[in-house]
């Protein structure tokens, strides 16, 4: 296939394509901050994998999810348990993440100097959404 020729939304339309597209980015992330004094972990397919060879348990690099997103709190919960830990951004296009990602925090699990943002937006036009501070406006579950 010659891919000069195929527009974005038709490359996109395979789920095949996307998947190997993900593994790309996500192996290509993992590359750029495999040096790094940040912890990193991307997450596709049935893997999880992180630039920090003793950051993630054995027992969470391999899952049976059917969608990734939904282990995104668990990775997050898992990275706060780290004292170490100061900020946290998780990026994803998905628009469900925010909503999963919301109970952290509204649920207390993160600590007095921990910062969560969801980073969002397309190409040049990204921004930081303060997780928390939003929580704090809307309320927590008592």
């Amino acid at each position: 296939m010659n891919t000069a020729k195929v527009s974005l939304k038709e490359l996109l339309s395979k789920s095949r394509t996307k998947s190997q597209l993900t593994e790309l980015l996500a192996e290509a992330l993992l590359n750029e901050f495999k040096d790094s004094d940040q912890d990193l972990v991307v997450s596709y397919e049935n893997l999880v994998k992180s630039n920090n060879a003793n950051f993630l348990p054995d027992d969470m690099k391999i899952h049976t999810h059917e969608e990734t997103d939904t282990m995104i709190p668990l990775h997050v919960l898992d990275a706060v348990k780290e004292s170490k830990v100061k900020a946290i951004n998780v990026w994803s296009p998905r628009t469900d993440v925010p909503i999963l990602i919301i109970n952290v925090p509204a649920r207390g699990h993160l600590g007095e100097f921990t910062t969560l943002r969801l980073l969002t937006g397309r190409e040049a036009k990204y921004w930081a959404i303060d997780v928390q501070e939003h929580v704090s406006i809307i309320g927590t579950e008592k």
